[in-house]
């Protein structure tokens, strides 16, 4: 197998962007292990040696996939167009949008997402890049919480950061994946109110 290519030029760059929304469409919709190389080859309308000079293997572009995906919910949904969080003077508001662009990034490919999730438990090198993008949420909620120093109740803001992400993830998840017998407005209200409280004096 030849030297895997980085594009140089923007046709180049264009056929590997193809290669890569080829891949996350089949993907999202087959899984992982029910979809192969030629089959996203020819979904982006090029031969499989065109693939193979762009990509080592399928693993190698699902791991691609992930990043893009990682990067663009960050940058583009958890991230306020100010860069700040927890921000405001009516806290638990904050909090609830917070939870409101949570969900909102889980309404950005949710297919994807579960195989995501699911890939983590099966693939270490899948798990080390999930594991890599949710320190970087993390770092930036325990960032964030320290612009409240002095209004805080809690004295542990890693302990704390990792709460209000696991808590925010496991109700997103019962919403947007579990579908809830309670509306989701509800769940909402109660989830801010609870790290409304939690958090600050």
């Amino acid at each position: 197998m030849g030297k895997i290519r980085t594009p140089q030029q923007k046709r180049s760059e264009a056929t590997r962007e193809r290669i890569i929304v080829a891949a996350e469409k089949l993907f999202s919709k087959k899984g992982y292990y029910n979809t192969n190389s030629k089959e996203i080859a020819r979904a982006a309308n090029v031969s499989i040696g065109s693939f193979y000079s762009y990509f080592k293997d399928k693993k190698t572009l699902f791991i691609e996939n992930l990043i893009q995906y990682n990067q663009k919910i960050f940058t583009k949904v958890l991230v306020p167009h100010d860069g700040k969080l927890f921000q405001g003077k009516d806290k638990q508001a904050v909090v609830s949008q917070l939870i409101s662009r949570a969900l909102k990034a889980h309404e950005y490919s949710p297919e994807f997402h579960r195989e995501a999730s699911a890939m983590r438990y099966m693939d270490a090198d899948v798990a080390r890049v999930r594991e890599k993008e949710e320190q970087i949420i993390l770092d930036y909620v325990i960032k964030s919480l320290r612009s409240y120093d002095g209004k805080l109740r809690v004295t542990d803001l890693k302990a704390a950061g990792i709460i209000i992400v696991n808590a925010v993830e496991s109700v997103v998840h019962k919403i947007k994946i579990d579908k809830p017998t309670i509306a989701e407005d509800r769940l909402i209200k109660e989830l801010s109110e609870m790290i409304t409280r939690y958090l600050f004096t």
